[in-house]
């Protein structure tokens, strides 16, 4: 697993190698999880995108979804069981389908 601390270093870990699954929080120092996301759609990548945020209301979620996010959760109602539960889920889709 790698980890990124700003937007410019998630891209230049993106166009350097393939991920299955990327989790993103909104708030980092040089953007937003949100650009990110639509940095990921609009280079094509094939990934699944899974927003990890504090922002909780309708209109976040809705941003979210609206950027590529695949799923959305907040922090504060999630444990990383979850998380696992469903990146495990993702994964069953790819395999059913490849």
């Amino acid at each position: 697993m790698d980890q990124a601390g700003t937007v410019a270093e998630a891209k230049e870990m993106l166009r350097s190698k393939q991920y299955d699954a990327v989790l993103l929080d909104w708030q980092l120092p040089d953007g937003t999880g949100l650009d990110l996301c639509h940095y990921i759609r609009s280079s094509r990548l094939d990934v699944y995108v899974l927003m990890v945020t504090c922002r909780d209301t309708p209109t976040d979620r809705l941003r979210g979804f609206d950027a590529g996010a695949d799923d959305y959760v907040v922090k504060q109602d999630i444990d990383i069981e979850e998380i696992g539960a469903r990146l495990r889920a993702f994964a069953r889709r790819v395999t059913k389908a490849g």
